[in-house]
């Protein structure tokens, strides 16, 4: 079933596809995937697979308002063929998908090229929304391991505080 638009009574389209386009190869460190933007659109579901009929889906991920994506980290770096393809969704439904589209998943010079493909984490960092829907600000997905340190750094100050102030304030003066 085809999705409409209330306010105009007509189906949303399928996004078109943008970039990376058929057959580029993209860095499997950071890769951006962009396409049309879809009047009616509130989101926009994407999909990475490593087989032409999406049998297997590395990545599922749903962007609000932007119709731009980065993933860091989250493909693999040794020239693997992968496809990917978008869907808008808004209040009358969901378009049907694009046309999907192939390119590879290159390295960085210098980078190790025997990896594998990654998975979607349970908890991939996304940007946020950007504060006015009508501009399409990128979202960035993937691993920040920076911030995994600042956190773990956070956690050890924090700790570090409670047990000196435990210390200070538990010696009978």
């Amino acid at each position: 079933m085809i999705a409409t638009d209330f306010n105009t009574r007509r189906p949303l389209l399928a996004p078109d596809l943008l970039a990376p386009t058929p057959g580029d190869s993209v860095d499997g460190v950071a890769a951006t995937f962009g396409w049309s933007g879809v009047p009616g659109a509130e989101t926009y579901q994407v999909q990475i697979a490593s087989d032409e009929a999406f049998m297997t889906i590395l990545a599922d991920l749903s962007v609000t308002a932007s119709t731009i994506l980065t993933l860091y980290d989250m493909l693999p770096r040794n020239g693997t063929t992968l496809f990917w393809r978008v869907k808008a969704s808004g209040r009358a439904g969901a378009s049907p998908w694009s046309l999907s589209s192939a390119f590879r998943a290159g390295r960085t010079a210098g980078r190790a090229t025997n990896e594998t493909p990654a998975r979607v984490a349970s908890r991939p960092e996304v940007s946020p929304p950007p504060p006015n829907p009508e501009v399409s600000t990128p979202y960035q997905v993937g691993y920040t391991r920076e911030r995994d340190v600042v956190l773990a750094l956070m956690v050890l100050f924090f700790s570090l505080g409670l047990t000196i102030w435990g210390v200070l304030y538990a010696v009978p003066r």
